[in-house]
């Protein structure tokens, strides 16, 4: 298997982004609302958009990345994710001139706990090239795609409408989280 890299309970933790108990030690189950969403699958596969609204504190999805990140960094949720998001990641970054978050986020991404940068095998890009066309996602959302069901994910976890379309996986949309969680508030 082509494996950027893996990381599972035994991956080094960054300090402090797990909530931590008195003791110090991680909390064995996330505290925020949209954990009990994801608390049902083991194996997620994460769409590129997870990560950009996480990393740049989405106002309307931080909370729900939090959640699901602090999961995945706690070994409650299994993650994979194609090596594609790297590029889409840092592209920004690089762009403004920005190397040191670059930087930085290429090691976070490449040491995160319980979450695998997965290289496109031709398996995964067949079938990338074959969702592409059955549900006119854009290519990196059908390379997303295909690696979370190659990779065996149980869900996908993106935030565009032609995801809604797609059978071969569960697709949760993050707009459809924050519905959710804010039905239950209101």
């Amino acid at each position: 298997m082509a494996t950027v890299r893996r990381r599972g309970a035994g991956a080094r933790k960054r300090v402090g982004a797990v909530p931590q108990n008195r003791s110090g030690a991680g909390v064995s189950k996330p505290v925020g609302p949209a954990a009990q969403v994801f608390s049902r699958y083991r194996r997620v596969g994460l769409d590129t958009i997870c990560f950009i609204y996480h990393l740049s504190k989405h106002p309307l999805y931080t909370g729900i990345t939090a959640d699901l990140f602090a999961m995945i960094e706690s070994g409650r949720l299994a993650a994979v994710t194609s090596s594609l998001a790297l590029i889409e990641i840092l592209a920004r970054p690089k762009q403004v001139g920005h190397q040191a978050a670059a930087d930085t986020y290429k090691v976070v991404l490449a040491t995160f706990p319980n979450l695998e940068l997965r290289r496109a095998d031709i398996a995964i890009t067949e079938l990338a090239a074959e969702l592409r066309v059955r549900y006119r996602v854009t290519t990196p959302e059908a390379i997303h795609l295909a690696t979370a069901i190659i990779d065996g994910a149980e869900v996908f976890i993106g935030n565009t409408e032609p995801l809604r379309a797609v059978k071969e996986i569960e697709v949760v949309l993050l707009d459809d989280v924050r519905a959710t969680l804010a039905k239950e508030t209101a």
